[in-house]
């Protein structure tokens, strides 16, 4: 992915300082504020800041929106014990260990990953244990004994939340979907039995930490929330776009990156072309 943004932005000039806000000038054009007071000004505008990225600039530069909102995934996260046998047992040594799916008709259902704490930097470690990282353990492997318990993290088809940030886009609540009664994770779980595992303990992710975000709509003052791209369309006259996974209004199991990637493809060179 970093060779096709440096590709892409080959032919134009960089500018190494964060983006705070977006205003139009006085002849019609729009201005890129950065962080340093400096701005940068053009004809059109792409945002792809990443989904609060892109919620912040845009809460930011419009006064009278209310917040924004975001889908996300919230996985589960389950501990393991008995499949050290089946890590060890891999070709090669890697964090994400192995990873299980379950296709029905086609569709996927309920992904998973088995995660090999040995084979993870320290530092990993400490911080899912503490929430403590330290620059001197940097690029230092785990003992072997970290992988005594083995993390799975589980994806389904319940296991989304819904995250509302406040005007600032600093301050944010969720809410999650009802997975009381997930099938997917007794699968999960059934899955994991087979291969000689036991879970201990599993627990949801709180809303707002899976980073899968998606599906940004924008509050307006009236209470209203609209899509984000259809909101700048109405303030910008199409001037200002975004392109990243904040258009995405569903996400699958698998990780979305490819999909996002392809999306924005199509959409900016449709854009373009018109």
């Amino acid at each position: 992915m970093r060779f096709a943004v440096d590709l892409a932005v080959k032919k134009h000039s960089c500018f190494a300082c964060r983006a705070t806000r977006l205003s139009r000038t006085e002849t019609g054009d729009w201005s890129v504020h950065l962080w340093d007071g400096s701005r940068i000004t053009g004809r059109k505008v792409w945002l792809a800041a990443g989904v609060i990225g892109t919620a912040q600039l845009i809460l930011n530069s419009i006064d009278t929106l209310r917040g924004a909102s975001f889908g996300d995934h919230a996985p589960y996260m389950a501990y393991a014990s008995g499949l050290r046998r089946l890590l060890s047992a891999r070709p090669g040594r890697h964090f994400n260990a192995y990873t299980l799916e379950r296709i029905e008709s086609s569709h996927c259902d309920v992904f998973a990953s088995i995660y090999d704490m040995g084979s993870a930097e320290l530092n990993l470690v400490m911080g899912s244990a503490t929430n403590l990282i330290f620059p001197f353990l940097r690029g230092i492997r785990s003992p072997s004994l970290a992988s005594m318990l083995q993390p799975v993290q589980i994806w389904t088809m319940r296991s989304f939340s819904r995250i509302a940030l406040d005007t600032t886009g600093t301050r944010y609540s969720s809410h999650l979907d009802d997975a009381s009664t997930d099938n997917g994770l007794c699968k999960t779980i059934a899955a994991i039995s087979s291969l000689g595992g036991k879970i201990w303990h599993h627990n949801r992710t709180p809303g707002g930490l899976g980073f899968h975000y998606h599906d940004l709509h924008m509050t307006l003052d009236d209470g209203r929330k609209m899509p984000v791209n259809n909101l700048l369309q109405r303030w910008s006259d199409g001037h200002v776009l975004c392109s990243d996974a904040s258009i995405l209004p569903t996400i699958g199991l698998r990780p979305h990156t490819l999909t996002a990637m392809a999306t924005a493809r199509c959409f900016v060179k449709k854009r373009s072309e018109q």
